[in-house]
């Protein structure tokens, strides 16, 4: 077994039931207000209507998002262009190079290089792991970043543990964060 230092992330994601747990609460909290609000103002029926149809699309769109009622035959490219609900691709899989990017895998088989980004947010419960694309200019960045939701139960218990210790205890270099290794050329190391 290789040291902890040694180790890079390398996994592969399964549709998260905690996160769907999640989700489908917030949005059964939407529904809930939009009846209350339904049954007190009885002016606001086709519109608390309209809402509840947005809110029960929503719910599928996200819970679509995380890796459920996604079917084999409906990840392939010929059918990735017929569904609105598959046209952003879903992240399956991660690994760190050992030069610092993260290559990102996902559903219909493509790969691509990002950083991580400053924004990621490790805690107890969950690691939020936000990526930028490599080389994309300063205005492009923003909208073509990919944002990562790793549950406990995404990954197997002990690849959950190593990596929430390892993204914690890393230096950002180690880390590939996009803005530290460009900030720190040219400067001496303070260390």
């Amino acid at each position: 077994m290789s040291s902890f230092l040694e180790w890079r992330p390398d996994f592969k994601l399964v549709p998260s039931w905690l996160a769907a747990f999640f989700v489908s609460i917030l949005h059964a909290i939407s529904l809930l207000v939009i009846i209350w609000t339904m049954i007190f103002c009885d002016a606001l029926v086709v519109v608390g209507l309209c809402f509840i149809v947005a809110v029960t699309l929503s719910w599928l769109v996200s819970l679509t998002s995380l890796g459920f009622f996604q079917k084999r035959r409906l990840q392939e490219k010929a059918c990735m262009n017929a569904s609105f609900l598959y046209r952003k691709r879903r992240i399956c899989a991660v690994t760190q190079e050992p030069s610092g990017e993260w290559r990102l895998h996902f559903v219909d088989g493509s790969t691509e290089l990002y950083m991580l980004s400053g924004a990621s947010v490790v805690n107890r419960f969950a690691i939020f792991l936000s990526f930028k694309p490599i080389g994309a200019g300063r205005w492009l960045a923003p909208l073509l970043t990919r944002s990562l939701l790793i549950a406990s139960d995404s990954v197997d218990t002990q690849t959950y543990r190593r990596l929430h210790v390892w993204l914690r205890w890393q230096r950002g270099e180690l880390l590939g964060l996009a803005g530290l290794v460009d900030s720190k050329k040219g400067k001496g190391d303070r260390c």
